[in-house]
């Protein structure tokens, strides 16, 4: 179908988001702690459609790869 997205649940699991998603110890998924208060130059803060993939990847759920994560929760 033509302009249309089909996710499939058995691959992005029941929400529709990949599931490289971080799982805190109760099986949660996590968002980046950062979101309710992003640095200027975090990927959600962004509205260009380049940084949709990372927004998604990154602040939703797989932070403790982003650089950005990292570097401000060293130097935060």
């Amino acid at each position: 179908m033509i302009g249309s997205v089909h996710l499939n649940s058995d691959k992005y699991g029941p929400s529709g988001i990949g599931e490289s998603m971080s799982q805190g110890l109760s099986g949660e998924k996590r968002v980046c702690p950062f979101v309710s208060g992003p640095f200027e130059n975090c990927y959600c803060r962004s509205t260009s459609s380049m940084f949709v993939e990372s927004t998604i990847k990154f602040c939703g759920g797989d932070f403790e790869k982003c650089e950005i994560y990292c570097h401000n929760k060293t130097h935060g």
